[in-house]
């Protein structure tokens, strides 16, 4: 009789544990089962959030539950990140972020109140913005090299607007100031959009920012585009040359935006995930969306967007160090 209870026992022991161990691939197997909220850190309108919007439809239909939406702009992505990490890792409440939020609050803001690498779980890169330099139409010069001889000649005098302390376009800035062995006028906007339109304005001498709704004020003549940030010239713009053809060795500071979830997220679900998100870049309604917002699809699986994330910070590190910037 005792071995017949201990033999039950046992098995019940060896069932229970079976279960546990089972359970992610099970919770997997049937995820999603209610609507998923996506934390988008970038307010309505904004590149972040029309990506958000566009991608996620595509994921909704193809996993038949609704993906709702939830914008959570401000303080540089640290509110929206704050909610995700308090969440449940059970897949429902994902993140759309910044590579701004993921590594360069580390080293420009005190007291940052999460360490992506440890309160997140990497799920997949998402696009990338082709970067450019524009100038005032005003400015008395048209090419990279007359740009920097300007800067040199009228020392401290020149502008650049950039959505605030930290932000990619900051760093940007420095980076190219560095490089070029001159001293810029850093002017700190709440966003992109404000620093372009002051540089059209003529309030302002220069901005880095996104070529992604740049088309009407290039086509008026209010700006002009001199160069682009990235290694290689953008096919759009064939005639324009790369920082890099003028300043030999430039690296523009990375910037990309990511899909996150919790920390600890099973690994079944981040794989389901990953494999949606995929498939809806991929999709001929993502292909076009990339093309209209002069952006670069990424994709790729999660441990691709961690090392990212490990790549870029060890890149942002040095230059914030290189160029004295102090958190604030």
């Amino acid at each position: 009789m005792l071995k017949h209870d201990l033999v039950t026992t046992l098995g019940g022991l060896l069932f229970a544990v079976s279960v546990l161990v089972a359970s992610p691939a099970v919770r997997a197997q049937t995820f999603p089962e209610r609507p998923i909220t996506a934390v988008v850190y970038g307010a309505a309108g904004t590149s972040p959030d029309l990506f958000a919007r566009a991608v996620s439809r595509l994921m909704s239909a193809s996993m038949n539950v609704p993906i709702v939406i939830e914008n959570r702009p401000g303080a540089s992505g640290v509110i929206a990140t704050e909610e995700v990490v308090r969440a449940k890792p059970d897949g429902y409440t994902l993140l759309f972020t910044s590579s701004t939020t993921l590594v360069n609050l580390r080293y420009v803001m005190k007291n940052v109140p999460f360490d992506s690498q440890r309160d997140l779980t990497p799920i997949a890169a998402t696009f990338a913005p082709v970067e450019v330099l524009v100038v005032r139409a005003g400015l008395p010069v048209h090419t990279l090299p007359e740009l920097i001889e300007h800067a040199r000649t009228h020392p401290g005098d020149v502008s650049y607007g950039a959505a605030g302390y930290g932000s990619i376009f900051h760093l940007n800035g420095e980076d190219f100031a560095s490089a070029a062995g001159i001293n810029l006028l850093h002017v700190a906007y709440k966003g992109p959009l404000a620093a372009l339109q002051d540089v059209a304005a003529g309030n302002v001498d220069m901005s880095f920012n996104s070529f992604g709704g740049l088309a009407a004020m290039v086509s008026t003549g209010r700006v002009r585009i001199i160069a682009t940030l990235d290694d290689r010239r953008y096919r759009g713009l064939p005639n324009v040359p790369t920082v890099a053809e003028t300043l030999p060795g430039y690296h523009k500071v990375d910037s990309w935006f990511a899909m996150m979830g919790p920390a600890r997220l099973p690994q079944p679900i981040v794989e389901r995930l990953n494999s949606e998100l995929n498939k809806a870049l991929q999709s001929p309604q993502m292909v076009d969306w990339m093309n209209k917002n002069v952006a670069t699809s990424l994709g790729g699986s999660p441990e691709q967007i961690a090392r990212m994330i490990q790549v870029s910070s060890a890149r942002t590190e040095r230059l914030v160090g290189q160029i004295g910037l102090q958190p604030q």
